[in-house]
């Protein structure tokens, strides 16, 4: 069945591309307008019922024009989005198994964290271009779990890239393009224009993600981990979970290997947080640390 709408479809489609469905609906038009002018047909009911069916029959026209337009817009689009995907794959290929293509001389992260577990997470990536040009570069933010991750939540996340001046101004978009891999969300920054070798460059990558940490609400213990495939030359993180979300604080412990976190609490608004920095870091390393609500 689908076969055969599909055919019908492509048939239609080319009826109104080619102008041929035009002219079907036209020529008879054409003809009773003709027939109405020489007086051959005088019936009032024969010319209110033709007159009814060419204005349906136009009708008609326009509605497949414009489903058969929104057709071409798709199809396009799906086209375009294939290319994409082919070309971010290649680049998440390339930089996850070449480590000297730049390296990241800082990584300054915060994240906030509300009520119900939404996070705001603002990302500070200075990079710097190794041997070969940099028109993209990629980078993961990840959840421990699948729970709280509906499609719709999906379509809430907001993902956001503005260049940053050497003097700490934010300024216009990059454009960006996300690919899910389960709890997995990669970003993908495209530069307008190619970096060269030796060029840095300083991006604000700014990401809003609905029921982020809502595993803690259901008692789970969280894993903050970042992994590193290239040398960075310093990472600093800060998470601040607000009373709403934490009213008993948090306790934390490192994983294996890496620093304990800085945890602090304000005695003004009750939010805990956790500061995590480390320098000089070599390829492949990975640091964090567990963390979970606190209980009265």
């Amino acid at each position: 069945m689908r076969t055969i709408t599909h055919a019908i479809a492509d048939t239609v489609e080319r009826l109104v591309r080619d102008r041929k469905l035009f002219w079907i609906v036209s020529i008879p038009s054409g003809i009773f307008a003709v027939l109405l002018g020489l007086g051959f047909v005088t019936d009032t009911n024969s010319l209110v019922n033709v007159t009814m069916v060419i204005a349906l029959a136009f009708l008609v026209l326009v509605v497949i024009t414009l489903a058969l337009s929104r057709r071409y817009m798709r199809r396009e689009i799906g086209e375009r989005s294939e290319l994409l995907n082919r070309y971010v794959r290649e680049i998440h290929e390339r930089q996850t198994n070449d480590a000297l293509l730049f390296t990241t001389e800082e990584w300054d992260e915060t994240t906030r964290v509300s009520q119900k577990g939404n996070a705001e997470i603002t990302r500070l990536l200075t990079l710097k271009v190794g041997a070969e040009p940099l028109s993209a570069v990629w980078n993961g933010t990840n959840r421990n779990s699948e729970n709280h991750l509906t499609t719709a939540i999906k379509k809430r996340v907001k993902v956001e890239a503005r260049t940053v001046n050497p003097h700490g101004q934010v300024g216009a978009r990059i454009l960006t393009t996300v690919e899910w891999n389960g709890p997995r969300m990669t970003t993908y920054i495209h530069f307008d224009d190619v970096l060269n070798s030796g060029e840095e460059v300083k991006v604000r990558l700014h990401i809003e993600w609905p029921r982020f940490y809502a595993d803690m609400l259901d008692g789970v213990v969280e894993k903050n981990r970042w992994t590193f495939l290239r040398v960075s030359r310093l990472f600093k993180s800060t998470i601040y979970f607000d009373k709403a979300f934490a009213p008993n604080g948090v306790v934390c412990s490192p994983l294996m290997g890496s620093p304990d976190p800085v945890h602090t609490v304000d005695s003004n608004n009750g939010s805990s947080t956790l500061r995590l920095e480390l320098d000089n870091i070599v390829a492949n390393t990975r640091v964090g640390y567990h963390v979970e609500l606190g209980t009265p």
